[in-house]
């Protein structure tokens, strides 16, 4: 999510939620941040950096249940 411009509802399509209501309630959840206070945050940081060929999207998908 912080090193991407794509919106809120595409990263939530992206992740399996075709609610972004509910993604961003299960995000809120699991980071203790809303995906829009994630990015602001975090956006240009480099705190957690993506270990290579791992996708993002990916990356979170794993870390919150369906």
């Amino acid at each position: 999510m912080t090193n991407t411009e794509l919106c809120l509802n595409e990263i939530s399509f992206r992740v399996g939620y075709e609610n972004v209501d509910h993604f961003t309630k299960l995000f809120l959840r699991h980071v203790g941040y809303s995906p829009s206070e994630y990015r602001r945050q975090f956006k240009y940081s480099m705190l957690h950096p993506q270990p290579p060929g791992e996708h993002e999207c990916d990356a979170i998908a794993q870390a919150m249940p369906a």
